[in-house]
């Protein structure tokens, strides 16, 4: 039997910043058939349902000033939603051959998002320079894959151990990779924010860092932009998410423990769990709300919900 997906998304502006310039998305990907017309005991036109393949998770965390790092965050997801819905190819990640498609797919969507935000940089002055960070990560039981650009990161919790599944992508990390520069100064250095790769920024080119893990029952994927690492180590953070049994509960303490510690950035946490069936109730399994916090502009969104079998629905 396959491990329901538990989802859950929390942005939040922090303690020091005026805007939020971070931005999540959680969407399940299923194949569907818009009929138009029959002769079959239906009524046309009908969206058919197809079963949930997988759930995708996005993190961006924009940079480049007041209002072009919010614009080039959302325009990546933007981009990106256009790209799996217009280009994926099939996404069996079991499959070796489709695995080598994705791959492609992948690296050509960093691509062209790069140069669209590239594009929108160079057509208008306010937005020079701004670009985001991306991460990207495909669950379909029983794989994984990620795809990243960028200091956000994406996290693997089994069996009480947290495991760093991304490398940032800054000149701190590359100089503690050579030897220049000892890890444990690399979060106070001056090129601890200095990016080299993200989408947009200037640059040439974005190369994502693609890899596919093998998943287990129970695990547990977090997604977060780095105004939560700044402040809450890797073993804080395991904890949080070892003693929190929903995921949007995960994300609440961890987004108020950043803002504890001072939030000198924006605050975005994504989780998803792999709960078995039999762990949970039908309401936690099926239940679907947003809160909207107006006075810290956040916004808590919860899926959590199975894979369904096929259904159908009329459109309204």
């Amino acid at each position: 039997m396959h491990p329901k997906i538990l989802s859950a998304g929390l942005s939040d502006v922090g303690q020091k910043r005026e805007n939020n310039q971070d931005h999540f998305l959680i969407a399940d990907l299923h194949r569907s058939l818009q009929l138009l017309n029959s002769n079959l005991s239906l009524q046309c036109p009908m969206r058919i349902h197809g079963e949930v393949e997988s759930r995708l998770m996005l993190v961006a965390d924009g940079m480049g000033g007041h209002q072009a790092g919010g614009r080039a965050s959302v325009r990546a997801l933007e981009l990106c939603i256009d790209q799996f819905l217009g280009c994926m190819p099939p996404s069996d990640l079991t499959d070796n051959h489709q695995r080598r498609k994705l791959e492609n797919f992948l690296q050509e969507l960093f691509h062209r998002t790069h140069r669209s935000l590239e594009s929108d940089s160079r057509s208008d002055i306010r937005l020079q320079g701004m670009g985001t960070t991306l991460t990207i990560a495909l669950l379909q039981w029983p794989s994984l894959l990620i795809a990243h650009a960028g200091d956000s990161r994406c996290y693997l919790l089994r069996n009480g151990h947290l495991i760093l599944q991304t490398q940032d992508h800054t000149i701190a990390s590359e100089l503690v990779a050579r030897g220049e520069l000892n890890i444990d100064d690399a979060p106070r250095s001056p090129w601890g924010n200095m990016l080299w790769n993200v989408l947009g920024g200037g640059g040439s080119q974005a190369k994502p860092d693609i890899k596919f893990i093998d998943l287990q029952a129970d695990d547990r994927v977090l997604l977060c932009s780095d105004g939560l690492n700044k402040h809450l180590t890797d073993n804080e953070i395991a904890v949080v998410l070892s003693n929190n049994r929903l995921p949007e509960d995960a994300c609440r303490c961890l987004v108020d423990l950043a803002n504890k510690r001072g939030g000198t950035d924006n605050i975005t946490v994504v989780i998803s769990q792999l709960a078995q069936e039999t762990n949970f109730s039908d309401s936690e399994i099926t239940s679907i709300y947003e809160i909207f916090s107006e006075d810290k502009s956040s916004t808590w969104s919860k899926t959590l919900d199975s894979l369904p079998d096929s259904t159908t629905d009329t459109p309204p």
